[in-house]
């Protein structure tokens, strides 16, 4: 078992969906933060503080631009992604839970052979 992540209340499924039901909270909670804060990084950058007509600002826009819009990307999309990860999890749990309650009553009702 790994020890890298720690569910706080055991490993149990409901443990996981528990933990899982948290993270798909706290990534609803971080999706209007997270955009906007894409959203400020943009405007401030849309005024260009560095610069424009310079040879520095030219070349810093040439390199910045396209690593910052994918960066500005990827932030207002966390939250998002951290929902979607946490009803993914709950969803895994959910038809692991229904797989086990159905394997063990077909083991139950199984007759030995002779």
């Amino acid at each position: 078992m790994s020890s890298y992540v720690s569910l706080g209340g055991g490993q149990d499924p409901e443990s996981i969906m528990e933990a899982a039901l948290r993270l798909r909270a706290a990534g609803v909670d971080f999706e209007s933060t997270a955009k906007s804060l894409a959203d400020d990084i943009k405007r401030i950058d849309d005024q260009h503080p560095w610069g424009k007509d310079d040879d520095y600002a030219k070349a810093f826009t040439h390199n910045y631009v396209p690593f910052n819009d994918e960066v500005r990307k990827c932030l207002a999309d966390a939250g998002t992604a951290l929902a979607d990860m946490g009803n993914l999890v709950v969803n895994v749990m959910a038809k692991y839970q229904n797989v086990d309650s159905d394997s063990s009553h077909q083991i139950k009702t199984t007759q030995p052979t002779e």
